[in-house]
């Protein structure tokens, strides 16, 4: 897919020429952009507890940062929310997606736990994922002392973070110790083939086809098969999945992958959506969060936790008492 200006939303335009080469399939780029986010500090939202946690790794000697929103004020009565940050799985921090995870605590309250997950730089897959399903496991055995439901526990992220949303349900479901309750893979990564029609030759601003390819490699760069878990799109079964809700722009290069994982979903018998923003690049809701577009997408999503906060419920199997 070839991008053109004209093809862009007259409000995102202006960033798209701004961010057209902000990030190129360059190691030094890479190193200059985490050492930028490695600077990010921790913010807070009114209302919650917001704090660093650093939790036991299945790697002995080692631990998983974590960041997590508690609300001051709570009944209990509430659902947690694992959250997985953006960056192709290359870069990236909790810091980075705080204002997407504050829209959500905004809406309705919860609790979000955002791992820092290891990077594909120094730890290909399956790192990251990994890090991500200790963290699940950390959040089911302290769900009374983060205060929420452990049947409402939900999922969520942004583009690689949405790949790795897609994965750990995946892997949550094949190994039944832990039962996820609702999904939101936001414009998500899942698709290492790239040969779809909005892949190819994809040349737009912030993510294309260049950089998908130098990420999928340096990702699976020890793996001999790729596996559903680190890309969903080549689980060969979809069945008996959580709920799912997701955004994507038209002009996005994971628009086909996110709308074939949506089929999918809904051929197996999942419930499952997505809103197509026509006009809109990868990553435009956090770029411009202003624009009339952007407002569009937000509310879209939001309206869908609110609505999965008050319906969908799923009880732990007794496995995780061993957790």
């Amino acid at each position: 897919m070839k991008v053109t200006y004209k093809m862009i939303d007259k409000e995102l335009r202006l960033h798209a020429r701004l961010l057209k080469y902000s990030i190129v399939p360059d190691k030094k780029r890479f190193e200059l952009l985490i050492k930028f986010g490695n600077r990010l500090k921790i913010k807070s939202v009114e209302g919650y507890d917001t704090r660093e946690h650093f939790i036991k790794s299945r790697e002995k000697g080692r631990s998983i940062r974590v960041v997590v929103y508690k609300p001051v004020n709570s009944n209990k009565d509430i659902p947690g929310l694992l959250y997985m940050h953006g960056g192709g799985y290359i870069m990236g921090s909790p810091e980075q997606d705080h204002g997407v995870m504050k829209e959500f605590l905004l809406k309705r309250q919860c609790v979000i736990v955002s791992p820092e997950y290891r990077k594909s730089f120094d730890r290909p897959y399956p790192a990251a994922i990994h890090d991500c399903y200790d963290t699940l496991k950390w959040m089911i055995k302290n769900h009374e002392e983060l205060g929420f439901r452990k049947d409402q526990l939900f999922t969520a992220g942004i583009s690689a973070g949405g790949g790795l949303t897609a994965a750990i349900n995946l892997m949550a479901r094949d190994l039944g110790e832990i039962n996820i309750a609702y999904q939101m893979p936001m414009y998500p990564m899942l698709d290492d083939q790239m040969t779809t029609d909005s892949m190819k030759n994809h040349d737009g601003p912030i993510w294309n086809e260049a950089l998908s390819k130098y990420a999928w490699d340096l990702y699976l760069a020890n793996s001999k098969e790729t596996s559903c878990y680190a890309a969903p799109s080549r689980a060969e079964s979809l069945e008996n999945l959580p709920p799912l809700s997701t955004f994507v722009g038209s002009l996005d290069p994971f628009l086909d992958e996110t709308l074939d994982y949506v089929k999918r979903l809904k051929q197996a018998g999942v419930s499952a959506e997505c809103k197509v923003l026509e006009g809109a690049f990868h990553g435009f809701e956090v770029v411009n969060p202003k624009a009339k577009i952007s407002i569009e997408a937000k509310t879209y999503i939001l309206e869908q936790f609110n609505y999965a906060v008050n319906h969908y419920f799923k009880k732990q199997p007794d496995v995780n008492k061993a957790i």
